[in-house]
């Protein structure tokens, strides 16, 4: 698949922070690793466009163990999410007017070849040529919105000027982005309708943005949402500016510590992003001077469990059980035990209760209500005895 500069899973940062891309190009060039979440997000989206594509049962999928990298399609994957995905598809498709079996799935689209570009899931359009319609997958766990998303809006735009996919909108006036994600949070479709008119002022932003990027007179950090997963998070001249400007600041002072905490998220991204820049450079064999790889501590395991539990069951004066740990499910476990055994979980709503883990700190905006000031209180009790 070819990489494009500007993409739309960084275009909201594009349009926001017209410097990330020359600050991403100082640093040294990685296969950028994976995770175990975004192996299975892939695996998911293999598996779904397999179906719509070539028309594989997902029984079969499951039955011949589709993977990709570290994940694995299991009957939990297809029963949370792989299933729940297509069965949203088909209900567009009704919703809509379009045969999701009959559509362009993982069309390869540009905006200008070979520097801004990107693949859409699916898209789709109505039997009457109005309806355009984007579909994205989203498998994991964080709800995202579909209204005004600048990656959706960018897939939109690059098909409506791409060559092998222009024509088919000369007669779309409307246009439907929808971000499917079978999570456990709402709907699994996040719908935005809206005139494709939309389009016309994006276009101008987008290719403003494009030429502020490129132009070193023009190009300007801007701190944000969109720094979360931006490559050069971890020496972005706005991030270690703020650094700076909270290790100046007096945490004794009222109003130093209310300017503190507003900072937190941002200093605690980037000494996240700064570790994890440090630990592939030095893995890499790129020395860092004052610092080096060493092992973990190391903790004592059994080199063979099986063959312990063998020995402790053979053992007279100890029993098993004592040799073992057991712990009851937790409420969320035991619901999902019951699901699966067919038993009935409204049972358990007379045997579970919400207890709060402590207090935090939070924004005066967050809709739980106050906490007592429990240090206060105490204070005030021991003066009373």
């Amino acid at each position: 698949m070819k990489h494009h500069t500007y993409g739309g899973s960084t275009m909201l940062r594009t349009l926001n922070c017209t410097a990330w891309v020359s600050e991403a190009d100082k640093l040294p060039k990685g296969d950028g690793g994976s995770s175990p979440f975004a192996d299975e997000g892939t695996l998911l989206h293999n598996c779904a466009e397999e179906y719509f594509t070539e028309l594989t049962a997902v029984a079969t999928m499951l039955r011949e163990g589709r993977s990709y990298g570290t994940a694995t399609l299991t009957k939990e994957l297809v029963d949370t999410k792989l299933i729940p995905a297509i069965m949203c598809i088909n209900d567009l498709g009704d919703k809509y007017d379009f045969d999701p079996y009959a559509q362009l799935v993982e069309p390869f689209v540009e905006l200008i070849p070979d520097e801004s570009g990107g693949s859409i899931d699916m898209l789709a359009f109505s039997r009457d040529g109005k309806t355009a319609i984007v579909i994205d997958y989203k498998f994991g766990h964080i709800t995202v919105k579909a209204e005004e998303n600048a990656q959706m809006m960018f897939y939109a735009l690059c098909a409506d000027v791409d060559p092998s996919t222009t024509k088919k909108f000369k007669h779309v006036e409307n246009l439907v982005l929808v971000i499917v994600q079978p999570n456990d949070d709402g709907p699994i479709a996040d719908i935005w309708e809206t005139p494709i008119a939309v389009l016309d002022q994006f276009e101008v932003d987008v290719y403003q943005a494009i030429e502020k990027s490129k132009d070193p007179q023009q190009r300007e950090h801007v701190a944000g949402g969109w720094c979360k997963y931006c490559p050069a998070l971890a020496t972005c001249p706005t991030k270690t500016g703020a650094v700076q400007v909270a290790m100046r600041l007096d945490p004794r002072q009222a109003a130093d510590l209310s300017k503190l905490l507003k900072m937190i998220p941002d200093i605690e991204a980037h000494i996240k992003a700064a570790s994890k820049l440090a630990y592939e450079q030095l893995s890499s064999g790129v020395p860092i001077d004052g610092f080096k790889m060493v092992n973990k501590r190391a903790s004592r395991v059994w080199a063979d469990e099986e063959v312990m539990l063998d020995k402790v069951r053979k053992m007279k004066r100890i029993k098993l059980e004592d040799a073992l740990n057991s712990k009851l499910k937790s409420p969320a476990q035991m619901e999902k035990l019951f699901a699966e055994k067919g038993v009935d979980k409204d049972d358990l709503s007379d045997y579970i209760v919400s207890v709060s883990s402590g207090t935090t700190v939070a924004k005066s905006s967050d809709k739980r209500p106050d906490a007592l000031p429990t240090l206060a209180l105490k204070a005030l009790a021991d003066r009373l005895k």
